[in-house]
């Protein structure tokens, strides 16, 4: 074999090795991102359970009239209730059987 052709081989092996080199670097740099990313994502949809949590907790009967009150807004109450006796007929509710308590007393 002569000078020429040794030199090329070995030229072209060289490049080869840079090559497989670079594509390895590549392939662990790429592989890094990829876990990087992995726990972004994690972390992210903690925060979005954790946030859909709170929404849920925000709009529930007892917080939106905790804020209504806070913020001056009257919350209605009941001004009374009826209370019907055991074996009354709603012949009886409607000529005033049932008992009128103001307040819940």
């Amino acid at each position: 074999m002569d000078l020429h052709r040794l030199a090329m081989l070995v030229v072209l092996l060289t490049l080869i090795g840079f090559i497989t080199v670079f594509q390895q670097v590549r392939t662990w740099r790429l592989g890094y991102r990829i876990n990087e990313l992995r726990e972004k994502k994690r972390l992210l949809q903690e925060e979005q359970r954790r946030m859909q949590l709170e929404v849920a907790r925000g709009l529930s009967s007892a917080s939106l009239m905790e804020r209504a009150q806070a913020l001056g807004v009257n919350v209605g109450t009941p001004s009374g209730y009826n209370v019907v006796r055991v074996g009354s007929t709603a012949a009886d509710l409607v000529g005033g059987a049932g008992e009128k308590m103001e307040g819940g007393q």
